[in-house]
């Protein structure tokens, strides 16, 4: 039989410290993962906004209209800020979008779908540096007048 390695203090010092160090690494990265962890779960909201429209139908029949605080309250949630909210005519609705034009939609069709194409299509105009005259979301492929 072999005899044991004696170590001396300053050697078992050092081996006690590497081994405080390496559990104190261990530990901090554990406890940083599972805050990383308990925030993704936790949060809410999303960290980022979706260029897809999330479908919320609110589809308005002849007996149950939308209305202007209906639509008010989707583009305060869409972050779109607006100006003077007017009917056309039954179901038609036009606004004006700051510091762009006139947007048209059908109170009739789904609020949500039209006025997340209108959010994307701001971000998207915002981007390229361009404004509109006048927008459509009415129809499956919105209509676009540029200035």
């Amino acid at each position: 039989m072999l005899p044991r390695k004696r170590l001396l203090k300053k050697e078992r010092s050092k081996e006690a410290k590497k081994r405080l160090l390496f559990i104190s690494v261990i530990a901090g990265l554990l406890g940083f993962s599972l805050i990383g962890i308990g925030i993704l779960v936790l949060l809410k909201e999303p960290a980022f906004t979706s260029p897809l429209p999330l479908f919320r139908p609110l589809q308005a029949d002849d007996e149950t209209k939308a209305t202007k605080k209906d639509i008010e309250k989707i583009l305060k949630e869409k972050k779109v800020d607006y100006e003077n909210i007017e009917q056309i005519k039954s179901g038609i609705y036009t606004f004006d979008v700051v510091g762009h034009g006139e947007v048209t939609l059908n109170a009739k069709k789904d609020l949500y779908a039209q006025l997340s194409s209108l959010q994307v299509i701001l971000v998207r105009l915002t981007m390229e540096g361009k404004k509109f005259e006048r927008l459509d979301v009415r129809f499956d492929r919105p209509i676009i007048v540029l200035q």
